[in-house]
């Protein structure tokens, strides 16, 4: 697609696929970057359910309009993750949702859990991993 307005992201929040965080590293406000990012730094091979094939590769024109220093980031793989295995269980996943949303949210935890695993577990193996994991982790680059 053509976005041609800003967009606004933390490159470590986790909330962007990992070929925006390697490939945006260093950048520089007016800089512009060309990213070509391959499918095991996108969304894999199955690829995306709003509408992204799997395998795909992704190419990202990018011109850097501001930087910002961001507020700290919390590592909530690590906070989900409670038996450390480097992996998230549904049970996991939903107990997080539970302590957090409190049910104030717009869907309740079980329906967030559902959808976490539909869009993150790329390799439907009723994990997330450390590295399908899209929300705010740690990561050693």
């Amino acid at each position: 697609s053509n976005h041609k307005h800003p967009f606004q992201f933390q490159i470590d929040g986790g909330t962007m696929i990992k070929g925006w965080q390697l490939g945006l590293k260093g950048a520089c406000v007016g800089e512009t970057r060309k990213l070509t990012i391959p499918p095991k730094y996108a969304f894999g091979e199955y690829g995306n359910p709003v509408g992204i094939p799997g395998n795909s590769i992704l190419i990202f024109d990018i011109e850097i309009v501001s930087i910002e220093d961001g507020p700290e980031i919390p590592d909530t793989f690590s906070l989900i993750d409670t038996d450390k295995d480097k992996r998230l269980s549904r049970n996991e996943v939903e107990s997080f949702f539970k302590d957090q949303v409190k049910g104030n949210g717009p869907t309740t935890p079980s329906e967030s859990v559902k959808l976490m695993f539909i869009y993150e577990d790329i390799d439907k193996d009723g994990y997330i991993s450390h590295f399908e994991f899209n929300g705010p982790k740690h990561v050693e680059l």
